[in-house]
C-alpha cells in the first residue's frame, strides 16, 4: 500500500513538472495529448521514476514528510531528465 502511495505522489510530481513547462509556454498540448503524442518519452520517464521510487520505498520504514517529499521530487526530476521531446 505504501508503494502505491509513493508511486501516486511521484506521478503527481511528474504532472507538476508538466504543469511548470506548460505554464512557461514550453508545451502547447494538454497533459493527455502530450503523453499520447510522445509515448516513448513518457514511458522512459515513468520507468526512470519507478527506478527512483523503489529504493526510497525499500529504505523508508514509515511514511514521513521527508519520504513523501523525496518521491515527489523523484517524479519531478525523472520527468525533467527523461521526458525530453521536440
Amino acid at each position: 500500500m505504501t508503494l502505491l502511495l509513493y508511486i501516486s505522489i511521484a506521478l503527481l510530481g511528474m504532472v507538476a513538472h508538466w504543469l511548470k513547462k506548460w505554464g512557461r509556454g514550453e508545451i502547447q498540448n494538454g497533459l493527455y495529448d502530450y503523453c499520447m503524442t510522445h509515448k516513448k518519452h513518457t514511458v522512459g520517464a515513468i520507468c526512470t521514476m519507478i527506478g527512483l521510487v523503489l529504493p526510497i520505498y525499500s529504505t523508508s520504514t514509515e511514511i514521513t514528510q521527508l519520504s513523501l517529499t523525496a518521491v515527489f521530487l523523484a517524479g519531478f526530476g525523472a520527468d525533467s531528465a527523461a521526458n525530453k521531446s521536440d
